[in-house]
């Protein structure tokens, strides 16, 4: 199971996407045989994890859930644990489980892992934001760097109605082509308190290379 999941990953970063797709079809195979035969055994965890990526990279978030949740719940690694936490708190989002989702972001949020604690941080910081915390997000956010982090401030200083915060980012972001920026709320916070500001930059927005029709 994990050589298919090697070289499903190699496939992917060589933009194989079929054959990657292929491979991850493999090593979920696998690991429900490890599940099913061996569920008690040192390996059940990983071949959950194993499980849980695969459909994720499948797109069957909903699929995955169950298996992620099992692996967090693994008592022999820690590694373990935390990659399943990752792919679960992206699931649950996707499925619009913010609540749940949250529970696992903030965790992560005190991982040792740089980049797990900072996306967690991202992710704990946007549910804020949808939920109209938009204070407590931008203390979430204090001392991130980066485009991602300025897009998600963007939409909380909008939110906010505080402009004079806001349009520098959102020129920052429309300058670099930002497709990441919550746009659709962070025009709506604008439209909010300007209306005409709104449908200039909304006539920006849209004319943005690659974005959603």
């Amino acid at each position: 199971a994990n050589r298919f999941v090697n070289r499903a990953r190699k496939a992917e970063a060589g933009g194989r996407t079929f054959e990657a797709q292929g491979y991850w079809a493999q090593a979920e195979l696998r690991a429900d045989t490890v599940v099913a035969r061996h569920p008690n055994s040192s390996w059940a965890d990983d071949a959950q994890l194993i499980r849980g990526e695969a459909m994720v990279a499948r797109n069957d978030c909903a699929g995955a859930i169950p298996a992620l949740e099992s692996a967090s719940l693994s008592r022999d690694s820690p590694h373990v644990v935390e990659q399943a936490q990752v792919l679960l708190g992206g699931c649950r989002l996707k499925a619009g489980d913010l609540v749940g989702a949250d529970l696992v972001f903030v965790v992560l949020v005190g991982s040792s892992d740089t980049a797990i604690s900072h996306a967690a941080r991202l992710q704990h910081a946007r549910i804020l934001r949808i939920n109209g915390r938009y204070e407590d997000a931008l203390s979430a956010l204090d001392d991130l760097t980066g485009p991602s982090a300025d897009a998600e401030r963007a939409a909380d200083y909008a939110g906010l109605g505080d402009l004079a915060r806001a349009e520098p980012l959102i020129a920052q972001a429309l300058a670099r082509q930002d497709l990441s920026v919550p746009w659709d709320s962070t025009l709506a916070g604008i439209g909010r308190v300007d209306p005409g500001l709104a449908s200039r930059y909304t006539s920006a927005v849209a004319v943005l290379p690659g974005l959603p029709g």
